[in-house]
């Protein structure tokens, strides 16, 4: 299967059925081994076709707002703009249970009979079948910007620094790369395999601008070696006094050359900015002053390509004015979608030795409400942390 330029898709091969009639304005794909297709629109909405008695070709009903798609064996995920995760489709290992509460997600995977997603914190959440371990991380496994659910039982991830982690099963080195594999900018799996693609645009063959691979299968696009993004800078919501990184895939022909951007100005390296020349920029300690859009260039001697990004920076929590009312206390604060806060509570302020109140909430809306019950005999004082 194929996504064209003019966002039309054209497949061939044992497909289970032909391209949905007029289907366009595609802007990413995916192939199941139902056999089935899958298709994300411009518009956030997914169409799917093919496939047998699973249902990966019903999407949900009024699924919108989808950002990525990933199309497994028998089994389908869609990553929606508020972080959370949709799964339909066979689910015989709890591969469409979607762990409750999962937020913050910037890319999905899905394999044979588990699936991955990674958060924006760079660690990596599993589900489904985990008979050889390959669906739950391995420990202290971070700073995660890829990842792929392989066919039988194993599973990938490519780190900023460009090196890949496998875990799962490893019967003939599945979760094994290459010693001395660096610099790598994308990686693939199929059934029991793995592929990396390296900034120098090889991968097994020259000037590879994106790989893909399924069950016995592996495919390239190759180009003129010019400069390509294969892997895109997520966007990122931050708390104040925190680092951020936006970390960027790109290959091409001859040395690279990086130029970050913020909101159309060129950066330089400083005390608080690193990376302004590299695939990895960094800043050490955001505040709202570096909210705004991201940008960079990457050049070499055959041309260019650009890759963009937000950031926006979260202030405090602030809780609105309210009064009590049928013995209990409500009040509402400001929220961003898909972040977790914790009520905190005192019953004097010198000193002052907060509590929690019940478990942390992740917010679904611009703004929360939480009542909680009052005492006659007792006072507080509350506050909402933002959780990190």
């Amino acid at each position: 299967m194929a996504l064209n330029t003019n966002g039309t898709v054209v497949n061939w091969g044992m497909t289970g059925a032909a391209v949905p009639a007029g289907l366009a304005n595609v802007v990413a794909i995916g192939a199941g081994a139902d056999p089935n297709g899958l298709a994300l629109l411009n518009n956030g909405t997914v169409v799917a076709w093919g496939g047998g008695d699973y249902g990966v070709s019903s999407p949900p009903p009024g699924l919108t707002n989808v950002i990525a798609i990933a199309a497994g064996y028998v089994h389908s995920l869609a990553l929606k703009s508020d972080g959370t995760v949709v799964a339909w489709g066979d689910n015989s290992s709890g591969q469409t249970n979607v762990p409750a509460g999962l937020s913050n997600v910037v890319a999905i995977s899905a394999g044979e009979f588990h699936s991955l997603a990674l958060k924006s914190d760079g660690t990596v959440v599993g589900w489904g079948d985990n008979t050889f371990g390959e669906s739950v991380a391995p420990a202290g496994l971070s700073n995660v910007v890829a990842i792929v659910a392989g066919i039988n039982y194993f599973s990938l991830a490519l780190k900023r620094d460009g090196t890949v982690q496998g875990w799962g099963f490893n019967v003939i080195g599945d979760t094994t790369p290459p010693s001395g594999l660096s610099n790598v900018v994308a990686i693939a799996a199929g059934n029991e395999y793995g592929l990396a693609l390296k900034d120098d645009g090889t991968a097994g063959l020259n000037n590879v601008m994106a790989l893909a691979a399924f069950v016995d299968l592996s495919m390239a696009i190759v180009g003129d070696g010019s400069p390509h993004i294969v892997r895109q800078p997520f966007n990122q919501t931050s708390s104040n006094s925190v680092p951020v990184s936006f970390s960027i895939g790109a290959t091409g022909q001859s040395a690279l050359n990086y130029q970050w951007q913020f909101n159309g100005k060129n950066l330089t390296d400083n005390a608080q900015t690193t990376g302004s020349h590299s695939n990895v920029l960094t800043l050490t300690a955001v505040t709202a002053s570096n909210a705004g859009s991201y940008q960079v260039i990457v050049t070499n001697t055959y041309g260019s390509a650009t890759a963009a990004a937000t950031l926006a920076v979260l202030g405090p929590p602030l809780i609105q004015a309210t009064t009590s009312s049928s013995n209990s206390f409500p009040f509402t604060w400001n929220t961003v979608s898909g972040q977790s806060y914790q009520i905190q509570a005192t019953a004097g302020l010198n000193p002052a030795n907060w509590t929690n109140l019940g478990s942390s909430i992740t917010a679904t809306n611009s703004t929360t409400t939480v009542a909680e019950p009052l005492s006659a005999s007792s006072q507080h004082f509350y506050r909402v942390v933002l959780l990190p």
